[in-house]
């Protein structure tokens, strides 16, 4: 037998397809296989993406969080401002009350001892009929009588005659 013949076209075609069939099995597999692959690829990088999702919710929630308490305490800043303001001015405006008061009684009470001690020089005054006592330049003390008074010696002794009132 000739090997050039129908023999070797026969033979030919069945390696052609066996090599058809061959590439076709391979084409499934591989096709199949990157199907899997590809739906592998696809179920981790959704639930990569899940957990990025759910990590940036978090993360949002806690700067939320944050940013209200943040708020919160800028609320609270001006009211302890206006109110250790207002505990200062009060304390302020106490203590000028307080010290106005004590300077008012101070004043009250050297007003009475002053208008007490002119009642007292009135009373002297009118006790000793208008006579003083005056110092000379030389240090002599003399008494010095109401004007309209006259001088005269009694017992022996200088003596002033007062007017009669």
């Amino acid at each position: 037998m000739s090997r050039t013949g129908p023999a070797r076209a026969n033979l030919t075609a069945q390696l052609q397809e066996k090599l058809r069939q061959d590439r076709e099995q391979i084409e499934a597999l591989t096709s199949s296989e990157l199907k899997q692959l590809a739906e592998s690829l696809s179920r981790s990088s959704r639930a990569a993406l899940d957990a990025m999702e759910s990590d940036t919710r978090e993360r949002l929630a806690r700067m939320r969080r944050e940013m209200d308490e943040i708020a919160t305490r800028q609320r609270r800043w001006p009211l302890w401002t206006a109110l250790s303001s207002a505990v200062i001015a009060l304390s302020i405006f106490a203590l000028l009350w307080m010290a106005t008061s004590w300077a008012r009684s101070d004043l009250r009470t050297a007003l009475r001892e002053r208008y007490e001690a002119r009642q007292l020089l009135d009373d002297l005054r009118e006790q000793t009929r208008g006579m003083t006592l005056q110092t000379s330049s030389a240090g002599r003390t003399y008494v010095v009588g109401p004007e309209g008074s006259e001088g005269n010696v009694c017992n022996g002794m200088p003596c002033i005659g007062l007017p009669e009132d």
